[in-house]
């Protein structure tokens, strides 16, 4: 789940369903709390499914059972005027009094004007791919972030930065650059290096620096990236000669690579997701999401060789190995219809 309206779906979850999609901003999730509070009490259970801005103001989508009481659908209808009317007094980025705007949105003075994306990849000097990637991250957002069917991807998510957001993306974009390595390791990795991998493992980067400072030249670390969810590096070395610590200073790094989470350093593993393998935290599982059914199974996925499972096997590229859960309920599902034919044979 990504982190926007996390502690919503985990304090209210007995009157909003799981999975719902929110497409408005942060500042309206206090009235969403507060309309699920007023459903609690009622004898019919209704569901919060989702919401949306329409002409301004909050609207959210229920579920109501086809049996539900006349005073039911009475007060249901009460507290869409209620939330509907509110909303429009709310700014949508903060939560803070505000007022519906020329442009169609309700904001408070502070967020009357905002950046657009579009504008704030200029100011930064990045692509807008980048921002869109840190904000799906979730630890540095802009004021104003309103996800489309919960993804920062969709064409129609919007997204706001105040000059203090400007800053503090400004911060992201250089610890994701590594600056503070380049300055404290300048002997070891060159100005010219790049790293394409996420701030998380900046650790990894600084103990492998720290051990190639030890041996002698010493050897430049001149790239590092990301590839099948590890950290792969590329050293360069003074002399012909090959030297068998470099190697094992490779294999080391990668190893500690697929126990840290990419994006903040946290303890994490290889997920396993249907189009990118990506070694996260479960914070940050989302970015490798949606999962395989088979995810957890598979621990390592090496520059050579094959795979390596959770029973510590090594498998080939090439040759699924099915995780013995998924390949028992594959069994159980064929044996299931095997039986049934019998049964419409036998009659």
């Amino acid at each position: 789940m990504r982190p926007q309206f996390e502690l919503l779906f985990r304090n209210h979850s007995y009157n909003v369903r799981p999975g719902s999609f929110f497409n408005v901003g942060s500042g309206w999730e206090h009235m969403i709390r507060q309309a699920s509070a007023a459903l609690s009490g009622d004898e019919d259970r209704v569901w919060i499914t989702g919401g949306r801005k329409e002409n301004g103001a909050l609207a959210l989508d229920y579920e109501v059972p086809a049996d539900a009481r006349p005073e039911t659908l009475e007060g249901l209808e009460k507290l869409k005027r209620i939330i509907h009317d509110k909303s429009l007094t709310v700014c949508e980025a903060c939560g803070k009094p505000g007022s519906l705007r020329g442009h169609g949105a309700v904001r408070c003075d502070e967020h009357a004007d905002l950046i657009s994306l579009e504008e704030a990849a200029k100011l930064l000097g990045m692509y807008q791919t980048t921002l869109w990637h840190i904000i799906d991250v979730g630890d540095v957002v802009p004021a104003l972030t309103i996800l489309h069917d919960g993804t920062v991807w969709h064409e129609k998510a919007e997204f706001g930065f105040t000059a203090a957001d400007i800053v503090s993306f400004q911060e992201e974009r250089d610890r994701r650059q590594f600056k503070h390595v380049h300055e404290q390791f300048g002997y070891v990795v060159p100005e010219t290096a790049k790293f394409s991998c996420g701030p998380g493992w900046e650790t990894v980067i600084r103990r492998l620096a720290e051990k190639l400072g030890r041996l002698p030249g010493p050897p430049k670390l001149v790239d590092g990236k990301e590839k099948f969810g590890s950290f792969q590096s590329r050293i360069v070395t003074h002399s012909s000669e090959h030297d068998d610590r470099i190697d094992e200073l490779v294999r080391e790094t990668r190893k500690l690579s697929l126990t840290i989470c990419e994006e903040c350093g946290a303890p994490g593993r290889l997920r396993m997701g249907q189009n990118i393998a990506k070694t996260t935290c479960d914070r940050h599982a989302h970015l490798a999401e949606p999962l395989r059914e088979d995810d957890g199974w598979i621990l390592d996925l090496p520059p050579t060789g094959g795979p390596i499972y959770a029973d510590g096997q090594q498998g080939r590229y090439g040759v699924d190995r099915p995780h013995p859960e998924v390949e028992r309920n594959e069994r159980r599902k064929a044996a299931l219809a095997r039986s049934e034919i019998a049964d419409t044979e036998g009659d």
